[in-house]
C-alpha cells in the first residue's frame, strides 16, 4: 500500500513537471514581442548543433568518408566535425566538457572486427573483457570499472540485464552500426543508474539517399574459421526511410597463441527492421530487431572441481517507436518521445563434478559428487522517455526530460545432482564392498519473479555565461523501488526495497585560444544494486552459490576532470585528460568461510586516478598521418574491516596503441590505405577476496590492416585485417581466454 501511494506521489511531480514545462513555454512565446532570434549553431562554437542521431536528414551511403578521433580506421583525425551524444544534444567533440570517444562506421570498415566491443578496445580508458565465453561474447569496461558499470545504449534506448554476472553484451552487427559514442567517466546525470563507469551509446544506420540502395559483404574470421554473410537495403522516398538487414556466424573453436581452445565455437544472428516518415517540422519511426545466440563455453576448474559450461540460447528482441518534433517555437526547439518493449532470454546450464578421497591407507573411500544447475531467465524491459530542448535568449541551451524503465524478471533455476561412494583397496587397485549413496539423487526447481521500476526527471543547461566561457549544469532525480514479488526458494525471501537520489554535473568550456580547448568536468555517479546482486544470486561457472544481499547499498561516486583539446592548420590533433574518481559502497564479493560460496557486499571505498591522451599528425603530402594513444590507471580498494587496502585490482598501470595510417586516392575508382601498429598493456596483479592473487603477464601484439575502394562510385571494397603478426599467446588482464594468436579478418562486399 505504501508503495502505491509513493508513486502516485511520482506521477503527481512528473505531471506537475511537464505542466510547468508547457506553462514556460506558454509564457517564452508570449514575452516574444520583440522576437530575439534564437540560438544558432553558427553562432558560437560552443553550442550544440541541431541534430537527431536518429533521423535520417543527414542520411548517407554505407560507405561515406568520415573520420575517427581515436586512431581507428584511415583517413585525417577530427575533433570538429564529429557530433556526439555526450550532452544529449549532438554538439562537436571539440567543445563537450567530459570525456568522449567516436569510433565511426569508416573506421569499423576499414579494420574489419567480428564484435562491436573490439572496435572499443583501443579507445583510451577502455577494456575488452570475454566473461570466460569464446565467440561474440564481449563487454565493455571504463577507467577500470566492470561492464557491469557501463551502461550500453542502442540508439539511446537501453540494453538492461538484471541476473547478468558482468554486466551488458553488445549484440548487435558491427556493419549495421552507424558509429559508437563513448562517454568515459560517471554520466549518470543524463543517463542514470549503471552509468557510473561511463556510456556506449551505439547509432544504427538508418535509411539512404535514393529509393533503392543496398549492400552485400561477407566477413572471415581465420582465428575461428568463421565466415559471416551480410546484407542490407535501404532506402528513402517521398519522406519515408527504411532499413532492413540481417547477418548470420558460424564460428568454431579459437585458435589461441598456444592452439585450439575448446569449447569456444559459436553461433549467433541478427535481424533488424526500421521505417520512419519525416517532414520539415519533424519525423515518426519505430523499428524492430533480434539477437540470438548459441555459445559454447570453455571448462574451468573451481575450488576443486571440473565445470563445462553452455549457453544454448542468448536472445534478446526490441521494438520501439519515436516521434520528434522541431521549431515549435522561438523558445522550444525540440520536443522528442521514445517508447520501447524489449525481451531478452537466457539458458544457462552447468554441469560440476568433484572427486575427493577419505580415510587411511590402504583403504580409501572415493566420493564422486555431480550437480547439474540449469537456469533459464526472461526479463521484459518497458521503457520510454521525453526529452525537450530550449533556448532561451542568447546564453541559453536547457534540455529536460522524465525517463521511465521497468524491468520484470522470471527466472528459473533447475538444480538437481547426486553423491555416490565406493570404498577401494589401495594394494589390490579395486573397489571394496559394495557402493554407498552418500546423497540421493536430487532435483529442486526455484522460480523468482522480480521487478525494478525507475522513474527520473533530468536537466541541463548550456549557459555562455562569459565571452568565451561555456557552463554545462545538469541535474538528475532518481526514485528507484525493487522486489522479489514470489518465489518457492525458502533460503530467500520475498523482500523490497526502495531508494531515491539527486545527482549533478558541472562542466566549463574555455574557448579563448585558437584551435585549443581548455575543460574541467565535476560530476557525481550513481548505480542501484541488480535484482541478481539483492535476492536472487547465482551458481554460473562456479561449484559454489554467489547469494545475494538485500542490504546492499547503492553505489554512490564523485568524479573530478580536467583535459584540453588542440585541432589547428598544422595536422596536429591532441586530446589529453586526467582525472580522480572516488566511489562509496562500491558493490563487490567475498568468500563466505569454511565454504566454496561468495556473499555481494559493499566495499567501503574504491579510489581510481588516471591520465589518457590521443595524438595525430597528418601530413598530407606524404599521406600519412602517425599517431599515438594510451592511458594509465591507478586504482584502490578499501575494504574497511573486510579486508584492508589494496592497488592491485587486476587492472594494467599502461594501456595503448601507436601507429602509421596511410591513405591516397590514385584516381577516383580507386583508393587504398593502410594501417600499420601495436597494441600494448602492462603486467597487472590481483588481491582476491579470499586471500590469493593472481597475476597477468604484460604483452604487446604488431599488426597490419590493409584495403581499398573501388569503381566509379567506390562501391567495391576489400578490407584486410592481420592481427597478432607474430603469433604472441597472451591474455588480456580483463579477460579469462587466451586472445587468438596470428589470424586474418577479411571483409570483401559491395554497395548499389
Amino acid at each position: 500500500m505504501w508503495l502505491r501511494h509513493t508513486f502516485r506521489l511520482e506521477f503527481l511531480v512528473l505531471a506537475f513537471f511537464v505542466a510547468a514545462l508547457f506553462a514556460v513555454t506558454g509564457a517564452s512565446v508570449a514575452a516574444e514581442a520583440a522576437e530575439r532570434p534564437p540560438v544558432s549553431p553558427g553562432d558560437n562554437e560552443t553550442k550544440p548543433r541541431q541534430y537527431d542521431s536518429t533521423a535520417r536528414g543527414d542520411a548517407q551511403p554505407d560507405l561515406a568518408s568520415s573520420s575517427s578521433p581515436d586512431g581507428e580506421g584511415g583517413g585525417t583525425v577530427t575533433l570538429r566535425d564529429i557530433t556526439v551524444t555526450a550532452t544529449r544534444t549532438e554538439r562537436e567533440v571539440f567543445s563537450v566538457p567530459s570525456s568522449v570517444s567516436v569510433v565511426d562506421k569508416k573506421a569499423m570498415e576499414r579494420e574489419p572486427r567480428p564484435t562491436i566491443a573490439e572496435h572499443l578496445r583501443d579507445i583510451p580508458g577502455v577494456e575488452v573483457s570475454d566473461g570466460g565465453m569464446g565467440g561474440g561474447t564481449k563487454r565493455v569496461g571504463i577507467r577500470g570499472e566492470s561492464p557491469s558499470r557501463v551502461l550500453v545504449l542502442i540508439d539511446g534506448m537501453k540494453i538492461s540485464e538484471q541476473k547478468s554476472m558482468d554486466g551488458s553484451m553488445i549484440m548487435i552487427d558491427p556493419l549495421n552500426v552507424e558509429r559508437i559514442d563513448v562517454i568515459k567517466g560517471p554520466a549518470s546525470v543524463l543517463y542514470g543508474s549503471d552509468a557510473i563507469g561511463g556510456v556506449v551509446n551505439i547509432i544504427t544506420k538508418k535509411g539512404g539517399t535514393e529509393a533503392l540502395q543496398g549492400t552485400v559483404a561477407f566477413t572471415a574470421d581465420s582465428s575461428n574459421d568463421s565466415l559471416t554473410p551480410y546484407a542490407s537495403l535501404y532506402g528513402s522516398w517521398k519522406g519515408f526511410g527504411y532499413r532492413i538487414s540481417g547477418d548470420y556466424t558460424d564460428a568454431g573453436d579459437k585458435r589461441g597463441g598456444s592452439g585450439i581452445i575448446d569449447d569456444t565455437g559459436y553461433m549467433q544472428s541478427n535481424l533488424s527492421a526500421y521505417l520512419d516518415y519525416a517532414w520539415d517540422k519533424g519525423t515518426v519511426g519505430g523499428g524492430y530487431d533480434r539477437f540470438w545466440g548459441n555459445i559454447s563455453i570453455p571448462g574451468a576448474e573451481s575450488g576443486g572441481a571440473e565445470i563445462t559450461m553452455h549457453l544454448p540460447k542468448w536472445q534478446r528482441e526490441r521494438w520501439h517507436a519515436f516521434a520528434e518534433l522541431n521549431k515549435l517555437s522561438g523558445t522550444l526547439q525540440k520536443i522528442r518521445l521514445t517508447g520501447f518493449i524489449q525481451e531478452t532470454q537466457k539458458d544457462f546450464w552447468n554441469d560440476i563434478r568433484v572427486q575427493q578421497r577419505t580415510s587411511t591407507y590402504p583403504v580409501y573411500m572415493q566420493i564422486d559428487v555431480w550437480q547439474h544447475p540449469f537456469v533459464k531467465n526472461k526479463q521484459t524491459t518497458y521503457g520510454g522517455n521525453v526529452q525537450t530542448d530550449w533556448t532561451f535568449g542568447d546564453d541559453h541551451y536547457v534540455i529536460a526530460g522524465v525517463e521511465y524503465l521497468y524491468d520484470d524478471l522470471d527466472a528459473r533455476d533447475d538444480r538437481r545432482g547426486w553423491a555416490y561412494g565406493q570404498n577401494y583397496n589401495a594394494i589390490m587397485g579395486m573397489p571394496v564392498g559394495p557402493q554407498i549413496t552418500m546423497q540421493a539423487p536430487y532435483n529442486d526447481i526455484f522460480n523468482y519473479d522480480a521487478h525494478q521500476r525507475n522513474i527520473a526527471l533530468f536537466a541541463q543547461d548550456e549557459w555562455s555565461f562569459l565571452k568565451n566561457w561555456t557552463a554545462t549544469i545538469g541535474l538528475r532525480g532518481t526514485w528507484i523501488e525493487s522486489a522479489l514479488d514470489d518465489t518457492d526458494d525458502a533460503t530467500v525471501q520475498e523482500k523490497s526495497s526502495r531508494d531515491s537520489h539527486v545527482a549533478g554535473s558541472l562542466g566549463l568550456v574555455y574557448s579563448g585560444f585558437q584551435d585549443w580547448r581548455l575543460r574541467a568536468l565535476y560530476s557525481q555517479g550513481y548505480r542501484y544494486p541488480l535484482l541478481n546482486q539483492l535476492y536472487i544470486g547465482t551458481t554460473h561457472g562456479s561449484s559454489g552459490m554467489l547469494h545475494p544481499n538485500p542490504s546492499l547499498k547503492p553505489e554512490t561516486s564523485h568524479n573530478f576532470e580536467i583535459g584540453t583539446r588542440h585541432e589547428g592548420p598544422d595536422g596536429v590533433t591532441a586530446d589529453l585528460a586526467a582525472y580522480y574518481s572516488l566511489a562509496k559502497d562500491y558493490i563487490s564479493s567475498r568468500s563466505m568461510p569454511g565454504t566454496n560460496d561468495t556473499l555481494f557486499e559493499n566495499v567501503d571505498k574504491m579510489r581510481s586516478y588516471g591520465v589518457e591522451l590521443t595524438l595525430s599528425r597528418t601530413w598530407e603530402r606524404w599521406h600519412l598521418t602517425p599517431y599515438v594513444s594510451g592511458a594509465y590507471i591507478r586504482r584502490t580498494f578499501d575494504r574497511g574491516d573486510n579486508g584492508g587496502k589494496t592497488s592491485n585490482t587486476g587492472d594494467p598501470e599502461w594501456t595503448g596503441r601507436a601507429g602509421v595510417r596511410y591513405e591516397r586516392a590514385f584516381s577516383p575508382a580507386v583508393t587504398v590505405y593502410a594501417d600499420a601498429y601495436g597494441r600494448f598493456a602492462a603486467r597487472a596483479r590481483e588481491d582476491l577476496s579470499d586471500g590469493t592473487r593472481e597475476n597477468h603477464a604484460g604483452w604487446g601484439t604488431a599488426n597490419f590492416a590493409v584495403g581499398a575502394r573501388l569503381g566509379e562510385k567506390q562501391n567495391y571494397f576489400v578490407d584486410v585485417n592481420c592481427n597478432n603478426l607474430f603469433n604472441k599467446r597472451y591474455t588480456p588482464a580483463s579477460s579469462a581466454l587466451e586472445d587468438p594468436g596470428f589470424h586474418v579478418v577479411t571483409r570483401v562486399g559491395m554497395e548499389f
